[in-house]
């Protein structure tokens, strides 16, 4: 599971990396099917030079949403309720699910994606703001296999049997045919370490 640990600067609505970090942080790309470990801190700039450059802001009684997705349309989102503030009350934890099947639709590194944070205090006060983000394919994906329109999938048996290996299975034959496809015949090794050639038909 990825883990991504942010800070929203409440007055410029701009990400930092750390409480004494610079602000305009540019946010990974983020992978297909993916669950993210979210730890997000609502922060006020108080020094631009020394530090600490930031103060923590109190978020008890506070709710957080995340959304992935493009502008008008959530392809994957954290609510309120998949969020918990931590014991110090200054950080929302949470997990992101990006295994939707509107994340999947998206082309690999796809313009127009948003990773968008809104957080709204109790006054009903809200402050947010969505920041580019790529989503990469998974070269592997953990989904049922999707099988091309118009072919068959190979079983573990039919496999074996159209691809040569560098040694067979024990007991495996190879299969011969004649050029008119009328006569078979077998080659194998026998138990006592010799090479046999035995007609079929």
């Amino acid at each position: 599971m990825a883990s991504l640990n942010l800070f929203l600067e409440t007055i410029t609505k701009s990400l930092a990396g750390g409480l004494n970090m610079p602000l305009g942080l540019q946010l990974p790309a983020l992978r297909q099917e993916e669950s993210i470990s979210l730890a997000i801190s609502a922060i006020t700039q108080i020094s631009q030079f020394t530090a600490p450059l930031y103060e923590l802001k109190t978020l008890t009684g506070c709710s957080c949403r995340v959304s992935v997705g493009t502008a008008g349309s959530s392809l994957a989102e954290a609510g309120p309720s998949d969020f918990t503030v931590d014991v110090t009350g200054t950080k929302f934890l949470g997990t992101l699910n990006l295994n939707t099947a509107g994340i999947n639709a998206l082309t690999d590194r796809q313009s127009g994606v948003y990773f968008e944070i809104l957080i709204t205090e109790a006054s009903g006060a809200t402050y947010g703001r969505r920041f580019p983000v790529f989503i990469e394919k998974a070269v592997y994906l953990s989904g049922s296999l999707s099988t091309p329109a118009g072919d068959t999938a190979l079983g573990k048996l039919e496999a074996a049997r159209t691809f040569v290996k560098y040694e067979g299975d024990a007991g495996a034959q190879i299969i011969l045919k004649s050029a008119d496809g009328t006569k078979r015949a077998a080659l194998y090794v026998d138990d006592d370490g010799s090479a046999r050639f035995e007609p079929i038909s």
